[in-house]
């Protein structure tokens, strides 16, 4: 946009009044700085609150001395009692000292406080002493031009009212572009709550919408997870029903051999017990006959303790020896009848496992089938360790030695 293509005279009221929404501050800048002073003051007098503050901020150096240059005293003072405080801040570096004093000498004292409130105190002073010799000149130049002091007053009192008349218009104007301020922030808001309304139940039925999905989503999976679970009861079904029989019959087949094999080298010790009680027996028998022979045939004055005490000892010698082994026969063939004994009752043990399994297949679980075959009765003791070398020892030589001690002291003594 250039000043040539678009003038202030060309814009409709609206178009003023929403002039400073639609440019940016340069564009401003640059349609000021082609307008006359005519058109700057159109502007300025049909511009809200809200529009004079906006554009007064974005002036710059030129636009700024271009405007007050060409404001008249009411509209300058309309225009700075709507200015923002910022743009009173900076307003003495925009402009050049000559024309900001002519702008402090055509307002009121208290806007021009406000204006000079920020300068450092040696260049207000000296404003101040400008100000002062301008207000001074024009109101000499103003009695020497008026017929009489009678008519200067009531000039200055006609000027006085008029411009109250002036102030009191322009607070109603002010008021009423402050209303419509309002009242166009109030309409935005109300928008923005209408399409913050309309937001939320969008996201509010979007959140249903995903609630919906992720139930169905979640009911998928517990189904999933269900059927997951039934095809794992039933391989492991399926494994029970093919490994399990055949780790119990191959398990029931070793435990029979071992049975067998047991319960048969029992008996062959068994049989060896009843052996060796038997040349026990036929032992003494001999012994008895052979003592009595030995007695009948032997010489009288040949019999002594010696003698008698040697067919004793050796008796039972003989007879110890076959006791100790029938003893040993019959503690082997009981520890092996022990061991088979235990091998029955572990293969009635596998059996009963395999008739819970059987009856309660689809129920079982890991923990129940280590708890039904882990122990086969493994808690009791093997037979031979019971057998202690105490116990096979004959204990009939201790003591006819101890007989021969006896008998040999008891021969000494007479003596």
């Amino acid at each position: 946009m250039s000043g040539e293509q678009l003038r202030i005279s060309n814009m409709s009221k609206n178009d003023l009044q929403e002039l400073w929404k639609r440019y940016s501050p340069e564009e401003i800048n640059e349609l000021i700085l082609g307008c006359n002073q005519k058109e700057i003051s159109t502007l300025f007098g049909f511009m809200s609150e809200r529009g004079v503050q906006v554009i007064l901020d974005s002036l710059s150096k030129d636009s700024a001395i271009k405007v007050f240059t060409s404001l008249r005293s009411a509209n300058l003072k309309k225009t700075l009692l709507l200015a923002s405080s910022g743009f009173l801040d900076r307003i003495s570096r925009l402009l050049p000292e000559d024309l900001f004093c002519d702008v402090l000498s055509n307002v009121g004292p208290e806007l021009r406080n406000r204006i000079m409130k920020a300068l450092p105190i040696k260049e207000k002073a000296h404003l101040n002493e400008i100000i002062e010799n301008k207000l001074n000149f024009s109101s000499h130049i103003r009695q020497a031009m008026s017929e009489d002091f009678g008519g200067s007053l009531e000039r200055e009192t006609i000027g006085r009212l008029k411009e109250l008349e002036e102030r009191e218009r322009f607070l109603e104007r002010r008021q009423r572009a402050r209303e419509e301020q309002l009242l166009e922030q109030f309409e935005s808001l109300r928008g923005q709550i209408v399409q913050a309304e309309k937001e939320l139940n969008s996201r509010q039925s979007k959140m249903k919408s995903l609630e919906a999905s992720y139930s169905k989503k979640e009911n998928e999976l517990k189904e999933n997870i269900r059927q997951l679970q039934e095809e794992h009861q039933r391989q492991v079904q399926e494994k029970i029903e093919i490994k399990v029989p055949e780790f119990v019959a191959s398990a029931i087949n070793s435990l029979e051999g071992k049975e067998k094999e047991f319960a048969k080298k029992a008996t062959t010790w068994n049989y060896q017990g009843h052996g060796a009680i038997g040349l026990a027996i036929t032992a003494s028998i001999v012994a008895f006959w052979y003592g009595a022979y030995a007695f009948s045939t032997a010489v009288k004055t040949n019999i002594d303790w010696f003698f008698f005490c040697f067919l004793i000892i050796k008796g039972l010698v003989i007879i110890s020896l076959f006791a100790a082994w029938a003893k040993h026969a019959y503690t082997i063939a009981n520890a092996y009848m022990h061991e088979s004994l235990k091998r029955a009752d572990r293969m009635h043990a596998i059996n009963f496992g395999k008739l819970y399994l059987e009856v309660y297949g689809n129920d079982v679980s890991q923990a129940d089938m280590k708890a039904v075959f882990e122990n086969w009765n493994l808690d009791s003791d093997s037979a031979f360790t019971k057998i202690r070398p105490t116990n096979l020892e004959p204990k009939t030589l201790s003591q006819v030695s101890q007989i021969i001690t006896a008998v040999s002291n008891a021969a000494k003594t007479k003596e």
